[in-house]
């Protein structure tokens, strides 16, 4: 009988490979034939196991766990795995609903794909520019000017936010449509379950599976490789889009929304 870790390392395998045959399910018509999905929505819901939901709201599909998710915060916990970090994780447990979120539009062409992605470098190099400027006065995930000069260089910084241009750039495209994923998931949340974070991480996947991933077009990435990283930042609400959204929602304060 396994034991410890190896108990873990089994459990853990068992439950994707149930996971992954519920998420590849086909969906069928009364007479039992294979049916093919026509559209996104028909798509999603062919492959969601139960517990999950589809929702149309006008241009946009919401994928729904029935159920809230349990999250906790890692910001400031012990660092060895311990039994004091165990009873902080379980104090700091929270719960959630759990939603993914594919905003479908006309596709967006590629040379206009290029070039939106352009501004962004742009404004990317621009932002690091300035936070290179502030780390003298940079906290922990804060910036805490004191100096007229500080706070003067803060405010520039702010400005920045709300006026470089950025924008938000869809994840997938097929033959006629462009697609923006989004999570519910918080940067920082992390599964308090590794069962419902396998689940939940599942679905995105197979979503993913439905259409093609534009960074996949950059020159010498090999398009599997770069389909799994896609879909880890998204997972993980880590993109550059995402990291500028935290940006703003920590810096912007009264300007927030602006």
């Amino acid at each position: 009988m396994p034991r410890g870790a190896d108990a873990r390392a089994v459990l853990f395998c068992a439950a994707l490979t149930l996971l992954v045959a519920c998420a590849a399910r086909v969906a069928r018509d009364e007479q039992g034939a294979k049916r093919p999905p026509s559209s996104w929505p028909g798509r999603v819901a062919g492959i969601l196991q139960p517990g999950w939901e589809v929702l149309e709201t006008g241009n946009s599909i919401v994928i729904a766990r029935k159920e809230p998710v349990s999250f906790y915060n890692p910001i400031g916990l012990p660092a060895s795995l311990n039994e004091e970090r165990a009873e902080v994780v379980k104090q700091a447990k929270f719960t959630e609903q759990y939603q993914i979120t594919l905003e479908i539009v006309d596709r967006l062409p590629d040379e206009r794909y290029e070039e939106l992605r352009g501004v962004n470098w742009k404004a990317e190099e621009e932002f690091q520019a300035l936070e290179s400027r502030m780390r003298g006065f940079m906290g922990k995930g804060d910036y805490l000017p004191r100096t007229p000069g500080e706070v003067a260089l803060y405010e520039e910084y702010k400005s920045a936010l709300v006026n470089l241009p950025y924008h938000r750039l869809p994840d997938l495209y097929d033959e006629k449509h462009s697609v923006y994923v989004k999570t519910s998931r918080h940067r920082w949340g992390q599964f308090y379950s590794a069962r419902e974070e396998l689940e939940c991480r599942a679905v995105l996947e197979n979503i993913y599976s439905f259409a093609e991933v534009y960074e996949g077009k950059k020159p010498g990435t090999r398009f599997r490789e770069y389909e799994r990283e896609a879909v880890f930042e998204a997972f993980e609400s880590g993109r550059a889009y995402d990291s500028y959204l935290h940006k703003r929602e920590e810096n912007l304060e009264g300007q927030r929304g602006r």
